[in-house]
C-alpha cells in the first residue's frame, strides 16, 4: 500500500533520506562506543540536525520544539532506522528524550520536571514492569496509598531502561486494586534521590555479538534490576486512577525505608 504524502512531508522524507545516506551510513561501524555515540560524533550530528530543522521534532511548538505530528515523526524515524550508525534505543541527536507523562504536568511540577527535561538538564526513566507483572499492568503489586496530602508508595520495579543515568522517576502504581487496570492505576513523578528509593542491580544487556556495527541489545536496568520505593511518600496532583496523576514532592515516613 502506497501513501501519498503532502508536499511538506515528502520534502522532509527526502531531506532525512539524504542525511542518512550521505552522513550516517558512511560512519557505520565507527560511530559508536558501546551503546552510545562517541562524544565528538554526537556533537557533530546534533549540530547538523539543528541545521536541518530536526531538533526537538516531537516537542510542542509552545515549548520551543517543532511540534511535528505522528506521521511526520514516523517518517523521520523510518528513515533513521535504515542505518546502524545510531544507538539502538536512545538517540539524542534530535533532542532530549522527553517522556509523555511529563507533558501532563502543571504549575510547579511543570517547572520542576518538564521544563528541565526540555532543556536537556534532567533525564527521566519509566518504571512499570515488575518481577511478577509485565505486559499486564492490572497484575502489578506496587501500591500507592493516600496519606493526607501525600501518597505512600511500596513496590519493586525492574527492566527500567536508563535508570542508571536518570534523576526523575515516572512510576505506575495501583491506587485501587478493585478496579485493576480500568481506573485503578495512577502515574507518579518524583526525584530518584527521594529517601526510600533505591536503584540497584544495574546491568548491561549489551551483547558481544554485533551486526553491521550495532550491538544486539541495549544498556538498561535489567535482569533482577529493581527500583524499590518502600515507605516513600509523595504528594500528588490529579486524581487517583488518572494517568498521569503526578507527585511533586517526596518524603520518608517516620519508619525507616524497608528496601528489599
Amino acid at each position: 500500500m502506497e501513501i501519498e504524502l503532502p508536499d511538506e512531508l515528502s520534502m522532509l522524507r527526502d531531506m532525512v533520506r539524504r542525511f542518512v545516506d550521505e552522513e550516517l551510513i558512511p560512519i557505520e561501524g565507527k560511530s559508536l562506543d558501546g551503546q552510545k555515540l562517541k562524544p565528538e560524533i554526537e556533537a557533530r550530528l546534533t549540530a547538523r540536525c539543528k541545521e536541518l530543522g530536526l531538533w526537538q521534532i516531537d516537542v510542542p511548538e509552545e515549548l520551543g520544539g517543532q511540534g511535528l505530528g505522528v506521521l511526520g515523526r514516523s517518517i523521520v524515524w523510518s528513515e533513521l532506522g535504515r542505518t546502524v550508525a545510531l544507538p539502538t534505543r536512545v538517540v539524542r541527536i534530535l533532542g532530549p528524550d522527553i517522556r509523555a507523562p511529563l507533558y501532563a504536568l502543571e504549575g510547579e511540577m511543570r517547572e520542576r520536571y518538564l521544563m528541565p527535561a526540555v532543556r536537556g538538564e534532567r533525564e527521566s526513566c519509566f518504571a512499570q514492569t515488575e518481577p511478577d507483572a509485565g505486559s499486564d499492568p492490572g497484575a502489578m503489586r506496587t501500591t500507592a496509598v493516600r496519606d493526607g496530602d501525600h501518597y505512600v508508595i511500596n513496590g519493586t520495579k525492574r527492566f527500567i531502561t536508563g535508570a542508571d543515568v536518570s534523576d526523575i522517576v515516572i512510576l505506575m502504581a495501583a491506587t485501587d486494586r478493585s478496579k485493576g487496570s480500568r481506573g485503578g492505576i495512577s502515574c507518579f513523578v518524583f526525584d530518584k534521590d527521594t529517601p526510600g528509593v533505591q536503584a540497584h542491580d544495574l546491568l548491561s544487556t549489551r551483547s558481544p555479538a554485533r551486526r553491521r556495527g550495532r550491538s544486539c541489545s541495549t544498556t538498561c536496568a535489567s535482569t533482577r534490576a529493581t527500583l524499590s520505593a518502600r515507605k516513600a511518600a509523595a504528594s500528588a496532583s490529579g486524581s487517583a486512577g488518572s494517568a498521569p496523576a503526578a507527585s511533586s514532592r517526596a518524603r520518608v515516613r517516620s519508619a525507616p525505608p524497608d528496601v528489599a
